[in-house]
């Protein structure tokens, strides 16, 4: 009837009942002087029993399975593979190389002597499917590959594979890795991790495919390099990239967008570079839905004549995001103590949307390298500033809020800047250094909190820069808490129109100097000053034009 626990009561006891004793510790006092592993029948008074030989058959009604004795055990007969559920699969009593097809699973499993596996992950296989559908097995993963030429193909891994050689996916050259022409390729790591350890600058992926390119998605899993000397754990040109729930993990740069047209859409994924290096390089083409991170001293995003967008970048002690020119749109750069953006370039960079952060130094940075033009727009710095050097001219600035809580919100000098709707505030030593010739403010908030809120001065004494509709607010409750200060300005000039001027320590000055200056104030309000202007300070409106108008 069934193979039973004999440390347990017989489950019935009616004339002619057949059982056998298959495990249990000891055997019940109900069922007499019979032994484990027998087979056992009920007489209508007593259990006799017969004592199995090795070879010994007996068919189970209850699993409807037929079962032999190996001379220590009864175990299922070969010839088939048993479907059990979870549960049923923990009540058997195996031996080292048992198949059973676990259906709460829906997975084929062996038993290797102490555990249920997986066929695949006993094995370590890599399963091709075609578009067929019917999957063939392989045991490495280059060799997989190379069935994936043509059409349209999934690769799948079913465990944790550990490469000897990088894999290579290109379209010239001859031999292995070569001749790839595919329409889409999708290599689905399956929740397993491909990694590469060696001291050398290979990549993980290479793939420099067909002009036009096509479709290489890499999903679901972890890719790992390390011990790199140099290069990229994938190496990208003339493709069209896809990824999700990917983490790529490299002790030099995770991804690199080569100087051939390649796009990448990466479905939030991770890519956390531990190094000198950035964490993703691109160079033309598009790149989306990514986090790029550096742990190190190295960039997070670097970031050259492509179109980024909707991304997260962070370094430990590098620049965030390193751009020499294209434009991003949605997107947040975190740095912990260098810049959280970077533009160091003679090229025209647009970057809109966008939040930037960072705890030591500029939150916005510009540099040298030429002659550009910045375009930011709809944008926070949520700590360090901006800071600005090197020759930029038509920049514009617009819809903005900038915080620094350790130093200038607004530094550099720069000339033929504008700024339009905006809000500068610091916590810092110092608040706005306004440096430079013929720079435009429009509608646009100074606020300090611990001393003046604008140092304005210029380079060549002749400053040149229009100031309309902006107020200027110092909150720190001294005598030093002007508004603004241009003692510096040296015999230049600067006009200031419809603005608000004002303090909170009636002792300090809406406008200041600590020598001779003169200034163009024109229709502007001074709030919360006993005198308003320094004695150092000559307002002038210049050319009266009749019924209240003035010329500047």
């Amino acid at each position: 009837l069934n193979f039973v626990d004999g440390s347990v009561a017989p489950p019935t006891t009616n004339t002619g009942d057949i059982y056998i004793l298959s495990s249990g510790a000891s055997v019940n006092a109900g069922w007499g002087g019979v032994a484990l592993q027998d087979w056992v029948r009920y007489d209508g008074t007593a259990w006799n029993s017969l004592t199995p030989q090795k070879s010994s058959l007996c068919y189970d009604k209850t699993a409807d399975a037929l079962k032999f004795f190996n001379g220590t055990a009864w175990a299922g007969m070969g010839g088939g593979i048993q479907g059990v559920t979870s549960a049923e699969k923990a009540a058997l009593s195996p031996t080292n190389g048992d198949f059973v097809y676990d259906t709460d699973l829906d997975s084929l499993q062996r038993y290797d002597g102490s555990v249920w596996v997986d066929v695949a992950k006993g094995y370590g296989l890599i399963s091709v499917n075609s578009t067929t559908g019917v999957p063939t097995f392989y045991i490495d993963l280059q060799t997989a590959l190379e069935t994936c030429k043509t059409g349209t193909n999934t690769v799948t891994l079913h465990s944790n594979i550990a490469l000897s050689a990088q894999i290579n996916i290109n379209f010239q050259g001859t031999g292995v890795g070569t001749g790839y022409n595919f329409d889409n390729l999708t290599i689905n790591l399956n929740g397993y991790s491909l990694s590469y350890d060696a001291a050398n600058s290979d990549a993980i992926i290479d793939a420099h495919l067909f002009s036009t390119p096509p479709n290489l998605k890499i999903i679901n899993g972890q890719i790992i390099r390390t011990n790199a000397t140099s290069g990229y754990a994938i190496s990208l040109q003339r493709t069209t990239f896809y990824s999700s729930n990917l983490i790529v993990d490299s002790n030099k740069s995770c991804l690199e967008m080569g100087t051939i047209s390649c796009n990448a859409y990466l479905g939030g994924s991770y890519f956390i570079a531990r190094g000198t290096t950035e964490a993703i390089r691109t160079n033309t083409g598009t790149i989306k839905d990514f986090i790029a991170i550096n742990t190190s001293s190295g960039i997070g995003f670097y970031m050259a004549s492509i179109v980024a967008q909707n991304f997260y970048c962070e370094s430990d002690s590098g620049a965030a995001l390193r751009v020499l020119a294209g434009k991003a749109d949605s997107f947040k750069a975190h740095s912990n103590s260098s810049y959280a953006v970077w533009h160091g370039s003679s090229t025209t960079c647009k970057l809109t949307n966008f939040e930037a952060n960072s705890n030591t130094s500029a939150g916005i940075r510009r540099s040298g390298f030429g002659t550009s033009t910045l375009h930011l727009s709809n944008f926070r710095v949520l700590n360090g500033g901006i800071q600005l050097d090197g020759s930029i001219t038509n920049s514009k600035f617009s819809n903005f809020t900038v915080f620094c809580d350790f130093n200038t919100a607004l530094r550099g000098q720069v000339h033929g800047l504008n700024f339009y709707n905006g809000t500068f505030e610091s916590d810092g030593a110092y608040h706005t250094s306004v440096v430079g010739l013929s720079n435009k403010f429009e509608n646009v908030s100074f606020i300090g909190n611990d001393f003046e809120t604008v140092n304005f001065f210029d380079v060549g004494n002749v400053n040149g820069s229009v100031l309309k509709n902006c107020n200027f607010t110092c909150l720190l409750d001294t005598t030093s808490g002007h508004a603004i200060d241009i003692g510096s300005i040296d015999g230049g000039n600067a006009d200031f129109m419809n603005c608000t001027f004002e303090v909170v320590n009636s002792g300090a000055n809406c406008i200041t100097a600590s020598s001779a200056e003169t200034i163009t104030v024109l229709n502007s309000s001074f709030k919360g000053a006993t005198t308003p202007i320094n004695a150092n300070v000559t307002i002038t409106a210049s050319t009266d034009q009749n019924n209240g108008n003035r010329s500047i």
